[in-house]
Order: structure tokens, then sequence, then C-alpha cells
């Protein structure tokens, strides 16, 4: 006997496995968005303050710019800038590998 065709079709295994897999990939990038978005919000603000120095920090090449900042815990950084817009941001560190702290004005 032939069988009809318009009857209503099953969905087949295959096309229930694609649509798990796109929900999963759906769900795992809307986890990560979220973890990204909330490591950025608790992000720590920096501020630039004058240099307690009376020359350069370091004896860097020229083209490269440097100064304190710190951050509301009042913790020195050294920011290191170029001109091409590389930044890289380091611990200032004591004399005694203690990291400075900025002293309260």
């Amino acid at each position: 006997m032939p069988r009809r065709s318009g009857g209503a079709r099953k969905p087949d295994v295959d096309s229930l496995l694609l649509a798990l897999f796109v929900f999963a990939m759906l769900v795992l990038a809307a986890v990560a968005a979220w973890n990204c978005f909330t490591r950025m919000a608790e992000a720590q603000e920096v501020r630039a303050s004058p240099a307690r120095t009376d020359g350069p920090i370091y004896d860097l090449p020229k083209g490269i710019g440097q100064e304190i900042v710190c951050d509301e815990h009042n913790r020195e950084y050294l920011l290191l800038t170029t001109e091409q817009g590389g930044v890289f941001l380091m611990p200032y560190m004591s004399e005694d590998g203690e990291q400075e702290i900025m002293p309260q004005a």
C-alpha cells in the first residue's frame, strides 16, 4: 500500500539534534556575554596623579611615556604609553617589593 503524502510528518532525529545544538550555542553565547558585562562593570577606576619624581621614573627609549597612576585604594601603578597608542599598566613596587601606596592629600 502506498503512503499518503498529505499527513503530518514526524521530525527526524537529525533535526532535533541540530535544534538542540543551536539552542545550546545560543545559551553559551548569552552566558559568555553576561560574564564579560559583569567583569567590565566591576573594573577598577584609575586616575592619573603627578609623579613624585624630579625626572623620568625609568630610563626608557624615546617615544615611551610614563606616569604614576593610582586606583580607588591609592595603590600606585606605572602607566607606560607609546606614540602608536600602546598601553601597559604594571604595579609600582617599592625597593622592598611591596606595592607603593599614594600618600593621602
